[in-house]
Parts: C-alpha cells; sequence; structure tokens
C-alpha cells in the first residue's frame, strides 16, 4: 500500500513537472495536473478493489471513483467554467453595443493562462472599439455639418444661379433689342449718307446751274445795255428828226408824225429796257445770293456727309461689339445653366450624405461609451 502511495505521488509530481514544462502558464496545465490525478486515482482505486476485494468491493471502489471525478470536475469548472462564463457575458455585453466593458466586475478579476489573455484581448478590443467609434461618432457629426453646410451652399448657389439666368436672359433680350435697334440706326444712316449725297450732289448742280444763270444773266443786262444805248440814240435821232420837220414846214408835217411816233416807241423801248435793266439786276442778286448760298451749303453738306459716315462705321462697330457681347452673354448662360445643373445635383448629393451621416450617426448611437 505504502509502495503505491508513493507510486502515486511520485507520478504525479513527475507528470505535474511534465505538464508544467508544456503547458506553463496555460491554463491546460491546471487541467492536466488534476486529469493525472484522476487518472492515477483510478488506477490505484481499481488496484485496492484487486487486492483486497472483499474489504474493498466493486461497488466502494465505484463510489469512490464517481465521487473524486465530481470533486474533480468541480474544481475544474471553478477553474475554467465560471470564468470562461464571465467572459462570454463580456463578450455579450460587447455585443449588445455597450462597449465599457473594460468598466465590469467580470473583466477586473485576475484569470489564469488563456483565460487571462482571453481577458486582455476582450479589454482591449472593448478600447479600440471605444477609440474607434468616437473617432467616427466625431467624423460623422463633422461630415454632417459638412453635409449641412453644404447643402445651404448648394441651395443658396442654385438660387443664385436662378437669378443670375434670369438677369443674363434679361441681358439678352436688351441685347437683342438693342441689336435691332443698332441695325435700325445703321440703316437709317446709310439711307442718310445716301440722301445727303444725292442732296449735295444736286447742290452742286443746282449751283452750277446758278453760275451759269448768273451768267446768262450778265449777258442779258450788257444787251439791255446795248438796247438802252439804242433807244437813247433813237431818241435823239427821232427829236433831231422832228425839229428838222418843224423847220421844213408843211413839207415836213408827215415827217414830224413818223419823227414823234419813232420818239414815243423809242422812249418807250428805253422804259422797257430800263424795267428790265432793273429786273435783270434783281435777278443777277438773287441769282448770287442763291449761288453763295449753295456755296456755302456744300461744305455743310460734305461734313454732314463725313459725320453720316462716321456714324455707320461706328454702327457697325458697336454692332460687332454688341454681337460680341451678346455671343458671351449667350455663353455665360449655358455656363450658368450648366452651374445650375452641378448645384442641383451638389444639393442631392449634399442631401444624401446628410442622410447617410445622420444615419451613421444613428447607428453609432447603438454603442454606449
Amino acid at each position: 500500500m505504502l509502495k503505491i502511495l508513493i507510486v502515486f505521488v511520485f507520478a504525479i509530481i513527475t507528470g505535474t513537472l511534465v505538464l508544467r514544462a508544456l503547458f506553463k502558464n496555460s491554463i491546460f496545465l491546471p487541467i492536466g495536473i488534476i486529469w493525472i490525478a484522476n487518472v492515477f486515482f483510478t488506477v490505484i482505486n481499481s488496484k485496492i478493489h484487486y487486492v483486497y476485494p472483499e474489504a474493498y468491493p466493486f461497488w466502494a471502489a465505484l463510489v469512490s471513483g464517481l465521487s473524486v471525478t465530481a470533486i474533480l470536475l468541480f474544481i475544474v469548472s471553478r477553474w475554467i467554467r465560471i470564468p470562461l462564463a464571465r467572459l462570454i457575458e463580456s463578450i455579450k455585453i460587447l455585443s449588445s453595443g455597450d462597449i465599457n466593458t473594460s468598466q465590469k466586475e467580470e473583466l477586473k478579476r485576475n484569470y489564469k493562462g488563456e483565460l487571462n489573455t482571453l481577458k486582455n484581448s476582450i479589454i482591449n478590443l472593448s478600447e479600440i472599439f471605444k477609440t474607434s467609434l468616437s473617432s467616427i461618432n466625431h467624423s460623422a457629426v463633422d461630415v454632417d455639418k459638412m453635409g449641412q453646410e453644404a447643402n445651404h451652399i448648394a441651395q443658396t448657389l442654385s438660387k443664385g444661379n436662378n437669378e443670375q439666368a434670369s438677369s443674363i436672359e434679361e441681358i439678352s433680350a436688351s441685347m437683342e433689342e438693342m441689336n435691332a435697334n443698332i441695325n435700325s440706326s445703321n440703316e437709317n444712316a446709310s439711307k442718310t449718307f445716301q440722301s445727303t449725297s444725292e442732296t449735295n450732289e444736286k447742290i452742286k448742280m443746282s449751283a452750277n446751274s446758278a453760275s451759269e444763270l448768273n451768267k446768262a444773266i450778265l449777258l442779258i443786262a450788257e444787251k439791255i445795255k446795248v438796247i438802252d444805248s439804242i433807244a437813247t440814240e433813237t431818241n435823239l435821232l427821232a427829236l433831231n428828226a422832228a425839229i428838222e420837220a418843224k423847220q421844213a414846214g408843211e413839207a415836213g408835217a408827215g415827217f414830224s408824225v413818223v419823227a414823234s411816233e419813232v420818239k414815243k416807241l423809242a422812249e418807250t423801248s428805253k422804259k422797257a429796257a430800263d424795267d428790265i435793266q432793273s429786273l435783270t439786276t434783281k435777278g443777277l442778286n438773287l441769282s448770287e445770293w442763291v449761288n453763295q448760298q449753295l456755296e456755302d451749303a456744300i461744305p455743310s453738306m460734305e461734313t454732314t456727309m463725313n459725320l453720316m459716315e462716321e456714324i455707320s462705321v461706328s454702327s457697325q462697330e458697336l454692332k460687332s461689339g454688341s454681337d460680341q457681347v451678346t455671343s458671351a452673354i449667350n455663353s455665360i448662360n449655358s455656363i450658368t445653366q450648366s452651374n445650375a445643373k452641378l448645384a442641383e445635383e451638389m444639393n442631392h448629393n449634399s442631401g444624401k450624405l446628410s442622410n447617410q451621416s445622420n444615419q451613421l450617426i444613428k447607428n453609432i448611437d447603438f454603442f454606449k461609451f
């Protein structure tokens, strides 16, 4: 019996040393020791029953074996099952969203071997969750604020683009109206220039005609002077003939009548010549005045023509500039419409971003930290 106890103790010590070498700082070390003890107890229990069957019957060996096994299982349960159940409960708490597991009583206990490693891993995982979720929460809040700001900016931009598009449309309509007015003014300027040019040519022709008329009147005046001179001489001749006829007496009575009639005709001719001379002088003065007025009007008309030509050129340049402005406004209008579409898309996307960030915040609120 003593030999059996010595072998039992020696076997347990040897097995313990082997297990310690194999499973140092492991939960399998105490399990292995208990298992070896149970094995050797079973062997010894069977040996005792075999040696002393009468004193130690089978039922006693069975009861003692089951009792020792139950005690050893209880010890193993205390060492493994209860701590493992506590750690599993901590994991359940962690999975429920409460990541403050490091503050729980179960994780403040000291465990052995792999259970202690598992406990530390749960604590580390909890801290990592806490740090990550806190950072994600801050980021989600920032993203939500950014989404709201982007949404506000997009709405403001969209409103501004709509107002700008409306203003550009009004400007475009005004530019089209101005272009129409410029075209009308340009056309009127061209017609006025043409009319002024024709008028200037007519004035030049009238001036030439007035100059020719002036020359003709001067020629008529010269001829009238000749007629007047002839009438004067005829009057003198008639006067001499009347004097001679009177001296001749009865013989010159008929000639005296003729001389008297010639004298009357000469006086009438002289009077008519004087009247014509007076009218010719007035006509000459009027012709010279008209000619002078026409000559004075020619430079003014030429100046007017030059001004109208400059107006026409300026109108063309203004039309060209107006066309360029209209083209630029149309380009701006196209860009504004594109910006309005982009603003609408930005508004839509920022709304999605805000909704997603809100959903992310709600999901993060599931965790307690």
